[in-house]
């Protein structure tokens, strides 16, 4: 991690854990920060809002469940998150609202190891069916 420590737009290295959590404001260790670092690099964690892709349809189609049961959307992009609604199996023309890999950076500070290991892998795509606006888990989705 790097700072700035004067008005000459040149950067140095972040050297100490008191450093870091001046700059995060938070409870950060080295070793956390670094592991952190390596998912963003690695883009398994996101920043922005997720937005319309150019690679992605712009409707998508539940799939992978059994008839009668249903697709949860979620509050938030995690298992975790509230439950805001559901779309039943086998719906076509779900309206994608853009789709992302991992989990916004205040639910991973927040998560167990074990869960972050699960939802760095987990694809998610905020949806919009029948006037309900959630994030479904990508397995059950496709183009």
């Amino acid at each position: 991690m790097l700072k700035n420590n004067s008005n000459d737009d040149k950067l140095s290295p972040v050297s100490s854990e008191t450093e870091i959590n001046q700059i995060w404001g938070g409870n950060v260790t080295k070793s956390g920060l670094y592991t952190f670092s390596a998912l963003v690099v690695a883009g398994l964690v996101t920043f922005s809002s997720p937005g319309f892709a150019a690679e992605e349809s712009e409707f998508l189609d539940v799939k992978n469940l059994s008839a009668g049961n249903f697709l949860n959307l979620r509050e938030e992009p995690v298992l975790t998150a509230q439950k805001v609604g559901t779309v039943p199996a086998n719906t076509t023309g779900v309206r994608n609202l853009g789709c992302q890999v991992g989990m916004p950076l205040k639910d991973w500070r927040k998560a167990t190891s074990k869960v972050r290991v699960v939802e760095m892998k987990r694809r998610w795509c905020k949806v919009e069916y029948e006037g309900q606006t959630g994030w479904a888990a990508g397995d059950f989705l496709s183009e």
